[in-house]
């Protein structure tokens, strides 16, 4: 062996053992005990909804109920998952016992919409999710949140670029680094022999809405309960009742460069690090 080889090999520092896909997904972890945990979907306008939605449920109540009848479960207080090598994440899942999580849906005052840009934007709807304690040693207290933006690409297909130009940042580069000027993806990403990756791309970019992910963050003493798998669940079932005819893309797309760990975030919650996925992936049904 070379010396310029031994010194090379000399200089990487060991490697930790690597993590089973069940420490991953944090199927070990303990809920803190006593807490009961608040989702808040925090919808941009009730009076956009009723007019963009496919199927708006609107009655003298004010009911959206719609919106959140399969919503996604937590683990219950107290429960410790355990890690049997020999054990099936099915079998550990088993195990856990669970409990409904509580939701609601809150709207931004009309008034204010009317002055905002994205307000004003009938093709654009920012849905965020936020869990707060209303039980445990941490009341009152925000420990996830989650920020997207619905895409309703029908309503600006031959101004795609022209409208995804004007409210945010990101949107633009959304718009200009996969998709046409009439929103269709790129014919690179279905055909190149490399950017096109896995090949499994067809026409459901090309025709779907999109769900654009910006943000995902769990508080780090609460990470391993399930509470970022629910808050995608649950953006996705209400997206699925609003977005034209229940189907849409979910895009990963970080807000800005500087979260670095976004990827790993994602990979962690979706498994896996790619950055496109279809809403009705099963991936995100299993995890837990």
């Amino acid at each position: 062996m070379s010396a310029r080889k031994r010194l090379a090999e000399e200089d990487v520092p060991p490697q930790p053992p690597a993590k089973s896909r069940r420490e991953v997904h944090g199927l070990n972890a303990q809920q803190t005990p006593g807490e009961v945990h608040i989702y808040t979907i925090k919808l941009y306008s009730r009076k956009k909804a009723l007019s963009n939605d496919p199927h708006p449920h609107a009655n003298d109540n004010n009911d959206d109920a719609h919106l959140i009848r399969s919503h996604p479960r937590e683990r219950q207080e107290n429960v410790r998952v355990p890690c049997a090598p020999t054990s099936t994440e099915e079998e550990l899942s088993s195990q856990a016992s669970e409990t409904e999580a509580n939701v609601k849906i809150e709207y931004v005052d009309d008034n204010y919409v009317r002055y905002d840009d994205i307000g004003c934007s009938e093709w654009l709807e920012p849905v965020n999710v936020s869990v707060t304690t209303v039980r445990g040693l941490s009341v009152g207290e925000q420990i996830g949140y989650c920020r997207a933006k619905l895409v309703r690409k029908e309503k600006i297909r031959t101004r795609f670029h022209e409208s995804m130009r004007k409210p945010i940042f990101e949107l633009v580069l959304l718009a200009f680094d996969l998709f046409d000027r009439y929103g269709r993806l790129i014919h690179d990403y279905k055909h190149h022999p490399v950017r096109k990756g896995s090949g499994i791309w067809g026409t459901e970019l090309d025709r779907r809405d999109i769900l654009l992910i910006e943000y995902v963050h769990v508080d780090e003493r609460h990470r391993g309960q399930g509470i970022g798998v629910s808050m995608l669940g649950i953006l996705r079932d209400v997206v699925s009742h609003k977005a034209r005819n229940g189907d849409f893309v979910t895009i990963v797309w970080p807000e800005s460069p500087k979260e670095s760990r976004f990827p790993q975030i994602m990979e962690y919650l979706i498994g896996s690090s790619i950055g496109i996925s279809i809403a009705d992936d099963p991936d995100l049904a299993r995890i837990k």
